[in-house]
């Protein structure tokens, strides 16, 4: 019989690791995209950095909500006490609490979407389409990207499933590198703005003047296309749900937890507000808003005009392949552990097999060649204490990406990337979190049977305003 044993103490996610989560989630292909999406869809400058700080705003109401639920339940009897005990799983374990009868709705209402959608195959393929980008392709063809795509997320994969500690460890180094590339952003708009020229051909950029005259001139009045840009906005700070997945995972979440994803987010939203002011100190608006720059991201247009040749653009697009390559990394690690949760409810076919968690083979060597060195070859004790990851699971999330590369594999590329991105926006961030905020001002206000073990900063009106 196989027994399934929590991270040790050792193992146990830090508070540097659980922003990192966060991070390395929410900077990628976003920030670089959507910030032209909305100029091109408002024709407004100021209501683009209004978005990203409302965006921000909301996003910290939502990790309030969160934040409360996570650590008050699901409730059990210890030592005599009725207490919560943070597990894995996120908005799963929330909707179960708030709707109980009938029995497994809110657990197949929800595992069913996230098992299909819970992924990032949308990021995969912009993945492809910038790594092409960067490799002189101007016009990259759908099977190359999807091809890409699919050996991106089989990489990912066989990389947390060879390691949990290595994928960590991965996961921690690309969002430091991630928030360098924002500075080094927001560091190059200041500057040019201040009226250093970096251009190779002297030619010289005027971007925005911020005068609110300017800033706010004749906006678009197609109020359709400001809620569809708005919700790229929230899909981009959706990062903040991360570490909810791994919460049994953290180290004395009590204590830390709070605090970590909160900061976390604050930073964030000063990043990303400062990147659109370093963007628009840069590029003219008319230069977003040119037919002819229609398929060009934001990012590449900055680094253009600053440098004035194709080699900067050609890195940013490097750069911003990089990014959701960690975009990858983190949800695979983090939504393979969602979708282990939902397993062990016995919803899915092979529900055990995919429940159970297995020692990695870097695990079982480490352990090997430590025994070698201590007993000079003798058995070891078994790989009880050595670290486990869900590989049945991770292999569950390869197969729901790489369906649903295929699904979409007879659209454009960008057609593509829209679809599979507005699909997990609509679903699993808008329709769950409208679910769980709505759940837990039921819970608290009307049923009134929710025993919070988390200050509810905000009250309800976090809940309220995420709703």
């Amino acid at each position: 019989m196989r027994k399934e044993y929590t991270p040790s103490r050792q193992e146990k996610l830090r508070s540097f690791t659980v922003m990192c989560l966060i991070f390395n989630r929410s900077i990628g292909s976003g920030i670089f995209v959507t910030p032209a999406k909305i100029l091109r869809a408002t024709q407004s400058v100021g209501i683009n950095i209004i978005f990203w700080a409302v965006g921000g705003f909301i996003t910290i109401c939502g990790i309030l909500v969160w934040l409360e639920f996570g650590l008050s339940i699901p409730r059990e009897h210890v030592d005599g006490k009725d207490r919560a005990v943070p597990r894995s799983g996120g908005e799963k374990n929330y909707l179960e609490w708030v709707l109980r009868k009938p029995k497994f709705l809110a657990t197949c209402m929800y595992g069913i979407a996230f098992v299909i959608l819970g992924n990032l195959s949308g990021n995969a393929v912009a993945f492809g389409r910038y790594v092409l980008l960067a490799a002189g392709h101007e016009d990259p063809g759908k099977g190359p990207v999807i091809g890409i795509a699919i050996g991106a997320l089989t990489v990912v994969a066989l990389l947390h499933a060879i390691s949990r500690r290595g994928g960590i460890v991965v996961n921690n180094c690309f969002a430091v590198l991630k928030i360098g590339i924002l500075l080094t952003i927001i560091i190059l708009g200041f500057t040019v703005q201040g009226g250093k020229n970096f251009n190779s051909e002297g030619a010289r950029s005027h971007g925005s003047t911020f005068k609110p005259g300017d800033t706010f001139s004749d906006p678009s009045r197609a109020l359709a296309s400001y809620t569809t840009t708005f919700l790229y906005v929230l899909y981009t700070y959706s990062g903040f749900e991360q570490p909810f997945y791994v919460l049994s995972e953290v180290h004395r979440p009590r204590k830390y937890f709070a605090r970590a994803v909160v900061s976390a987010l604050a930073i964030l939203t000063l990043l990303f507000v400062l990147v659109n002011i370093a963007y628009m100190c840069v590029i003219p608006l008319d230069f977003i808003l040119d037919p002819k720059n229609a398929s060009t991201d934001i990012t590449s247009m900055f680094f253009e005009l600053v440098f004035g040749n194709d080699t900067a653009k050609r890195i940013m697009q490097a750069l911003v392949a990089f990014s959701i390559l960690g975009n990858l990394i983190v949800m695979t690690f983090t939504a393979t552990r969602v979708k282990q949760e939902i397993a062990k409810e016995g919803i899915l076919p092979k529900s055990l097999w995919l429940a159970t968690s297995r020692t990695t083979p870097t695990a079982k060597l480490l352990n090997r060649i430590t025994k070698n060195e201590v007993n000079g070859g003798g058995a070891t004790d078994g790989d009880e204490h050595l670290e486990q990851s869900p590989m049945a699971a991770l292999g569950l999330h390869w197969v729901s990406s790489v369906f649903l590369l295929a699904v979409t594999s007879a659209l454009k590329v960008d057609d593509s990337y829209n679809f599979l991105v507005s699909l997990y926006a609509y679903v699993l961030i808008s329709l769950m979190g409208f679910c769980t905020s709505l759940g837990l001002l039921y819970s608290k206000y009307i049923r009134k049977d929710f025993l919070s073990q988390q200050p509810p900063l905000g009250g309800p009106a976090a809940a309220m305003i995420y709703w």
